[in-house]
């Protein structure tokens, strides 16, 4: 379809000879104008594809701009331009670093480089950093530094450096991300020196604090005059009386304002006696302004009383000067660690990403070189412009000419502060543009995404919380995002914005409420069977509304289309313990989810327990490690054994004092000394462990595992769990992923790997599903679009944690002041403001983090989350929110005009057993009827799929027998067959039933004799497993006879597994035939499990003398055993047996 530009889009395809600054909102087709205005250059002759330099900020965006270009210039007759495209793979459309890259490979004499350098991974660069980060700790240890010493001391924790290491790290990534570090350094160093009693923060602080206070006392004494013509004379007393107490001025210093603030003594609010002396309801309205603004004064003030009254002016000075000296040697820290890291890098013909910026800047200095980089190209296009950090902009600001600039980005959209990306420039550049008539600054808001209801409920809430002062755009002027003249995004139905809050009881935060499902009417206290955890009930709304969304037919583009799980993402902040609750929860209700974005593969279950063998090869005496090993799939020894293994050996004993035993230790002893099955099942890991050791030094890391997987059970019982083919993929891709590697060549290169990037994330997906609810963080969302969005845990607090030491453009550096001989930090005025600065930087983020979630959604957006019940979302300042919802339910508490559900979903009080309702106030709006039709015709209407809803999520093979198949309103109850009791000599039958099974599990088919049938039988009473009794009951000559049946004649060379556990996704059709296709869980052991080649044998025991009732009572059973083989094994030849241990019977089935 032809391009069709708006009026702001044409502006900027037409404009020429101007610097161009394009603010476009999201959804706006920024990237489409891109392209159409370097197509217009290349049409018009202006200049050709070799004299373009467009930089992006992935490589996945220029493959996207270089492939739409071609299609757009592909349309072409043009001779020349079609020529062109032949260069498009070797133009400059690339990411900066690839342009930087390139540049210090052709100037390597300038950059003073070999330009046969190497550019290290993230993983790579990870280890190198580590390796050096260690070795620059270790020298300073053994040289005993006494400023490192010191550091070492005041920022670790528990007799560790970790804490320094971060500290190291944080600092390091601000300062590679400046041009002009040094100069950085040497101006806010100076913010410290002392002239005249006062240094910069005091200064600073001082004007701060009188303005604050001049504002409050300028409102007090307008409220007064208010008062006064109101005749409240109470409340005119107080507000005279508040004003007086306030008597900080500029011009003093902040020695005196400091002191008038701590001695200040406010007075109390004439409540009783305003109340009083109010007569009408507009004296009641203004006495409640006036409460409100008595808190907010009084917290303001308070926030300056409780920092300031710590200490007196010479004590706030002298802590400043401690914070200076702190973070001096800090800064000398890291740039002995930049030296070498440095060195390390040059020594190993390796650059990274950092080294990459400084160096293309080194270039550019000399002007020889920048005036030939110039003159290359006609026009500079920067993509993503409000994600750059200082030192890309000075690169930017070199290469550019005259009026060649084209700057696209959205400051609403800059979310990767922890890159040290800076907005500031963006805002700038904006404000500078503005000005000057050689600039041009568009803004593109016609929004071509979402539903034209959800862009109504986004500029409904951006407009009131993001504003020039906080969030450096005021978006109600220059961003309210519109539509098309014919609408925009998918057309549907349903309410295009839904809210759903869950009030916690606020008694408790550790306790935990009850929910029950949601109304958007009525609120119900309490109900027994719902779940006790806010992410559960949260997730149970979630769940609630995906069903109520997929299935539907929405229209979009002209086209109908029916919502899948597919369409649904649920976004999340970040993939936090309470995001984990609410997927956890969403699966067990039957949902499908799968998870994309970076997760920690070393926190992965069968990656640690190959980690802990590898460990133990390398050092049997790592005690963690092989305990992980013992209780893992390689041993299987439970945590009871291995403390039966340490009460039976005793420690070593030496001069009278007792020496700690190793692990390793112990498990020998316990072997020499017993002779039982914990001993044999140690014994044969002990060997394999051995086997492994002398493996690893010869065999590469994934040759290892490969010979691993070839000789034991380790696959099919990693299969045998839970999405088990994803977890198999899982570890194949980590082991791929080493393939060429270095440390990829033994065990020992392999673990210091290991340990470098344990803390590492990758990007990895949760499961093979393709029909599926995804879940992904905000940040992974950016650039992408879905259907239906949900934004989850918006009730959550924010996270703004600061590092010990803090490092701010603007104002600089700051730490606490530490008194080591009092082991004690205090604050300092200068940590507090930068504090203050930074915190404020941090909210800005999170509110463009909110907004990027938001506009994501096409149809629907779903905003959740808990909130504490007597939350107060009035109209707050924006530095006063503490979580999205307090964004959104303030904004909206102001009015809104825009089409969107709130719904106030239920809390439980612990003490509460009545069920209450109360009435939530709705949007008011003028009754539709033909709306009111809509809503009770889709309350009477009769759930299709009602059988579904009544189907257990899990089944249990052993109980499939027992099952009821659901019959809608009624059900029949089928009487249980149940076969005559076997005497048992006083014992219940179960009892004896599982004896048998004990006997069968432990006994060795190979040898059929009774000794070994009362040797199994006296270890099984010794280790408790049966008691005297039931080993009495047991018939040896029926077990030997048992033995000596066809059936365990034929076993050589096959692998047998007992008490093998399974669950696995199948359908309900599967299971009990009929037409229903619901997924549900199989869960269940098979008592053996023979595996031979290409086919299998499943053997179950009953303990019955009825074989008559085997068939009709446990073919169900066995048969969803032979289902687990056929689709865990992918073996289609099952035979299924059951042994009637009651009298030594085979029964096929």
């Amino acid at each position: 379809m032809k391009f069709k530009p708006s009026k702001n889009q044409q502006i900027v395809l037409d404009c020429k000879d101007k610097n161009i600054l394009v603010s476009a909102s999201a959804g706006t087709g920024k990237t489409t104008v891109m392209i159409e205005k370097i197509s217009g250059l290349l049409t018009s002759g202006r200049a050709t594809l070799k004299e373009l330099l467009v930089v992006t900020f992935t490589e996945m965006a220029a493959y996207e701009m270089k492939k739409r270009l071609v299609k757009n210039l592909s349309q072409s007759d043009d001779a020349k331009i079609l020529s062109q495209l032949g260069q498009i793979d070797t133009c400059n459309i690339s990411t900066l670093h690839s342009f930087c890259s390139a540049l210090i490979r052709k100037y390597f004499v300038e950059a003073e480089i070999d330009p046969a350098y190497k550019i290290l991974t993230d993983t790579e660069w990870t280890i190198a950093y580590d390796k050096v980060l260690d070795e620059t700790f270790e020298q300073l240890y053994r040289e005993q530094d006494q400023d490192f010493l010191f550091l070492v001391d005041i920022f670790g924790k528990k007799r560790k450096d970790d804490g320094l290491k971060k500290i190291v790290k944080s600092v390091y990534s601000f300062k590679m991300a400046k041009h002009d570090y040094d100069g950085w350094l040497k101006k806010h160093s100076q913010n410290y020196d002392i002239n005249q009693n006062e240094n910069f923060f005091t200064q600073q602080y001082n004007q701060m604090l009188c303005d604050e206070l001049v504002s409050i006392k300028t409102r007090c004494e307008n409220l007064a005059v208010v008062a006064k013509k109101m005749e409240q004379t109470k409340l005119l007393d107080f507000f005279v009386k508040y004003a007086s107490e306030i008597s900080v001025a500029k011009h003093k210093t902040l020695e005196h304002n400091m002191k008038q603030v701590v001695e200040i003594n406010l007075p109390r609010f004439p409540t009783k006696q305003a109340e009083a002396q109010a007569e009408t309801p507009i004296h009641f309205e203004f006495l409640q302004q006036c409460k409100k603004a008595k808190d907010e004064m009084s917290e303001a003030i308070s926030k300056h009383r409780t920092f300031l009254k710590q200490f007196n002016y010479d004590q706030l000075v002298a802590n400043m000067k401690n914070s200076c000296e702190v973070c001096t040697k800090l800064f000398a820290l890291v740039q002995k660690f930049c030296d070498e890291f440095a060195l390390y890098k040059e020594q190993n013909g390796c650059l990274d990403f950092n080294d990459l910026e400084h160096l293309a800047l080194k270039v550019l200095d000399v002007p020889k070189v920048r005036q030939e980089v110039k003159q290359n190209f006609k026009f500079v296009f920067v993509d993503e412009y409000q994600d750059i950090n200082e030192i890309q902009e000075e690169i930017i600001s070199k290469i550019k000419g005259e009026n060649n600039l084209f700057l696209v980005g959205d400051v609403k959209q800059s979310i990767y502060a922890f890159r040290q990306c800076a907005p500031d420039i963006f805002v700038q550049k904006l404000n500078d543009y503005s000005q000057d008539q050689n600039h041009l600054v568009a803004y593109l808001n016609d929004n071509y995404r979402s539903h034209n209801h959800v862009l109504d409920f986004v500029n409904e809430v951006f407009a009131k919380i993001m504003t020039a002062d906080f969030g450096g755009i005021d978006y109600k002027t220059t961003s309210m995002l519109g539509y098309p003249e014919n609408g925009s995004g998918a057309k549907t139905n349903l309410s295009a914005v839904t809210i759903d809050y869950i009030l916690q009881n606020e008694k408790s935060e550790k306790e935990e409420e009850v929910y029950s499902e949601v109304s958007s009417v009525y609120s119900v206290k309490h109900k027994n069977h719902v779940d006790t955890e806010p992410q559960k009930a949260e997730a149970q709304i979630i769940a609630k509304r995906i069903r109520e969304v997929v299935g539907l037919k929405i229209k979009v583009d002209d086209r109908e289309k029916v919502i899948t799980y597919n369409d649904v993402v649920l976004l999340t902040r970040g993939m936090n313990p309470q995001t984990k609750k609410i997927i956890s929860e969403l699966e067990s209700l039957g949902l499908p989810i799968t998870y994309t974005g970076k997760q920690n593969l070393f926190d992965s279950t069968e990656i640690k327990q190959l980690i802990n063998l590898f460990k133990v090869a390398d050092n049997p005496y790592d005690d963690v490690a092989l305990f992980g090993c013992l209780t893992g799939v390689f041993c299987g020894v439970t945590e009871d054994e291995v403390a039966e293994i340490f009460v039976c050996t005793k420690a070593n004993q030496k001069d009278d004092v007792k020496s700690t035993k190793t692990l390793a230790e112990r498990v020998a002893d316990y072997c020499k000394a017993h002779d039982n099955t914990l001993s044999c099942r140690l014994q044969a890991f002990l060997q394999f462990l051995n086997k492994v050791t002398f493996l690893s030094k010869n065999l590469t890391v994934t040759q290892l595992v490969s010979k691993l997987f070839a000789e034991t059970d380790y696959v099919l019982k990693v299969l045998g769990l839970p999405d088990g083919e994803m977890r198999l993929k899982k570890i194949n891709d980590f082991l791929l992923s080493l393939e060429s590697k270095n440390y990829n060549k033994n065990v020992a290169e392999f673990l210091r790997f290991t340990n470098a990037v344990s803390n590492e994330q990758v990007e990895v997906e949760s499961t093979l599903q393709t029909n599926a609810v995804r879940v992904m963080t905000i940040h992974k969302s950016k650039g992408l679009e879905f259907p239906v969005v949900f934004v989850i845990n918006c009730g959550q607090k924010l996270n703004l944690k600061m590092p010990s030491v803090l490092c701010d453009k603007q104002y600089g550096f700051s730490s606490n002041a530490f008194d080591v001989n009092m082991r004690i930090k205090k604050d300092t005025l200068s940590n507090w403001f930068v504090r203050q600065q930074i915190k404020k930087s941090m909210l800005q983020e999170e509110m463009r983090i909110l907004y990027v979630a938001m506009t994501r959604a096409k149809c629907h957006l779903y905003l959740t989350g808990c909130i504490k019940q007597n939350s107060d979302y009035g109209e707050k300042d924006g530095e006063e929110c503490q979580s999205y919802f307090d964004w959104i339910l303030g904004a909206l508490s102001q009015g809104y005009s825009c089409e969107c559900q709130i719904n106030h979903s239920y809390e439980w009080q612990k003490d509460q057993s009545e069920i209450q309702a109360e009435r939530i106030p709705l949007r008011l709006c003028e009754c539709d009827h033909n709306r009111v039709q809509q809503v009770k015709n889709q309350l009477l209407q009769k759930y299709p799929y009602q059988f579904a809803t009544m189907l257990e999520l899990k089944a249990v093979s052993s109980k499939l027998h027992d099952y009821q198949q659901p019959q809608g309103d009624e059900s029949v109850c089928l009487p249980k067959l149940v076969a005559p009791d076997v005497d048992c000599d006083g014992l219940q039958q179960n009892e004896v039933g599982t004896g048998y099974h004990a006997v069968f599990e432990h006994l060795d088919f190979n040898d059929k004799s009774v000794e070994q049938i009362e040797k199994v039988l006296s270890k099984l009473v010794e280790k408790g497993i049966i008691s005297e009794q039931v080993a009495g009951v047991i018939d040896k000559k029926l077990v030997l006879n048992t033995l000596n049946l066809p059936l365990f004649n034929d076993l050589k060379g096959k692998k047998i597994y007992r008490e093998l556990p399974f669950m696995l996704k199948t359908s309900y059709k599967n299971l009990f035939g009929g037409e229903v296709d619901e997924n549900m869980f199989l869960q269940g052991v098979i008592d053996m499990l023979v595996v031979g080649d290409n086919e299998a044998m499943v053997v179950d025991y009953k303990y019955t003398k009825r074989p008559q009732y085997i068939k009709q009572n446990y073919q169900k059973q066995l048969d969803s055993y032979a289902q687990a083989v056929k689709q865990i094994l992918k073996i289609e030849n099952v035979k299924k047996y059951v042994l009637s241990l009651a009298d030594g019977q085979i029964v096929e089935l």
